[in-house]
């Protein structure tokens, strides 16, 4: 071997190192939304399941459908998961009713004020 391309050989590691490295670091930067973007299409898929079988839902069966739903990333330790807090945080106290419009869930209210039955 020579010295060139021992040279070679140490500036591509160090090239490959630098890419390796900078890609890392873009996606611990971008961690936080993207856990938080998995946490609440994992919580509005398990919604959306339930209103198939049912009808309406309350913010408190939205709360016990959530509660315990975690999400995490296989390259790293972080997890997020719904926490239910409880009275006086978290959802409002009531029974406000939804309902699935298309493919979001809107106030039972809202349905019939814009749709006509």
């Amino acid at each position: 071997m020579t010295i060139g391309r021992v040279i070679l050989g140490v500036l591509l590691f160090a090239v490959a190192t630098a890419v390796l490295y900078a890609w890392g670091l873009g996606k611990s930067m971008d961690q936080k939304t993207d856990l938080a973007r998995n946490l609440l299409s994992a919580c509005g898929s398990k919604v959306v399941r339930y209103l198939k079988k049912n009808d309406t839902i309350t913010v408190k069966e939205v709360a016990r459908q959530i509660e315990g739903v975690s999400v995490g990333q296989f390259w790293s330790r972080n997890k997020l998961t719904v926490q239910i807090q409880p009275a006086g945080g978290g959802f409002p106290s009531g029974s406000a009713v939804y309902r699935e419009c298309g493919r979001r869930i809107v106030p039972f209210e809202k349905i019939n004020r814009t749709v006509s039955v």
